[in-house]
Formats: structure tokens, C-alpha cells, sequence
């Protein structure tokens, strides 16, 4: 375990040191975090991937620190591997989907936003079905996303099917509940 008192950069550094040691790979020639973690071989000699949650965490860390556009990059590969390792369809990729998309909209690029929770939304109901709490919260956000590009009629859309999941999920919280409820209020005003 990392001793609590490394700061986040020795904290990387450690757990890089310990993934390139397990892969059996020099390090590469650099002192960019973000490049080390790059360059890290795909898997171990046991054929086990290294790389997908920890970019993941990486990304988070970053997001954390407002070093957005290097989490989105991060995040990106991440994306990229879990559906190379996965497949397109996991419910991980997904996950990682939606990440991205949280850190687009961190950025106000709401058309990638919308683009990756799109296709999260579509994984999730395959995987989980319609009703699944995540697909909820991710169709929430879209018609969130759809009302601030003032596209009306499918911002309706898609609050008025996050309303009912919400409720029917029967894990979302009153608070989740209420803020799309508010959502579709402002969508039917502009109608």
C-alpha cells in the first residue's frame, strides 16, 4: 500500500515503479507522469492488463486537481483499452464512457459530452436494461445536455424517460429525482 504521507506525484511515481517492475520493462526516458503512464507495456507477462483502472484512477486524480484537459487524455486511452480488452459493449466501457463525457462537459463540450453518453446509455440498456439506476442518471444528464443546446423536443424526450427510470430504478435518490423533475419544468417553459 502507498504510505499516506507521499504526496500525489510520489504516489504515482511508486505505483508506476511497481508496474513497470511487474512488466519487466525499463522505464521510459522521461519525468512527465502522464507520458510514463503512457509508455507502460499493455500487460504483464501473465498476459494481465496493467493499465485500465489505473488510468482511470489517474484521470480522476487529475480531474480532481482541475487538469482536465490531461484527465480527458488519459481518460481517452483508458476508453480505448478497456474496449480493445472488453470489447465495445462491456458495462465497464460504459463506465469509462461516461467518465469521459463528465470531464467534456467539465470543458463545456457538449457535443462530445453528448456523444459518449449517448453511447454509454445504448451499452448500459443492452447489458442491464432500461430500468438500470446508471442508464437513469446518464439519460438525466443527455436531457440535461439537450436543454442547455436548446434542442426542446429531445430534451423532453429523454428527461421524461429519466424521470420514469429514475422511479423505477427504485436507487435513485430524491434529490436525482427533483433536479430532473426540474429539468423537464424548464424544457416544458421553453416549449
Amino acid at each position: 500500500a502507498c504510505d499516506p504521507r507521499l504526496n500525489a506525484r510520489q504516489s504515482l511515481d511508486l505505483a508506476f515503479e511497481i508496474i513497470t517492475s511487474q512488466t519487466n520493462q525499463p522505464p521510459p526516458p522521461t519525468n512527465n507522469i502522464g507520458q510514463k503512464w503512457l509508455q507502460i507495456p499493455d500487460t504483464t507477462p501473465n498476459g494481465i492488463d496493467v493499465q485500465i483502472h489505473d488510468w482511470s484512477m489517474l484521470a480522476d486524480l487529475w480531474a480532481a486537481q482541475g487538469r482536465v484537459d490531461e484527465a480527458i487524455e488519459v481518460r481517452t486511452h483508458a476508453v480505448q483499452r478497456m474496449e480493445r480488452t472488453y470489447g465495445p459493449d462491456h458495462s465497464d466501457v460504459a463506465g469509462a464512457l461516461n467518465g469521459l463525457a463528465r470531464l467534456y462537459l467539465r470543458r463545456a463540450n457538449l457535443v462530445a459530452a453528448e456523444t459518449l453518453l449517448v453511447r454509454s446509455v445504448a451499452i448500459r440498456e443492452k447489458a442491464h436494461g432500461p430500468n438500470n439506476l446508471l442508464t437513469a442518471r446518464d439519460l438525466a444528464t443527455l436531457g440535461e445536455i439537450s436543454l442547455k443546446r436548446r434542442n426542446y423536443g429531445l430534451a423532453e424526450e429523454r428527461l421524461v424517460q429519466a424521470v420514469a427510470r429514475l422511479e423505477a430504478a427504485g436507487l435513485a435518490s430524491e434529490e436525482e429525482i427533483a433536479e430532473a423533475r426540474r429539468n423537464l419544468a424548464v424544457t416544458y417553459r421553453a416549449l
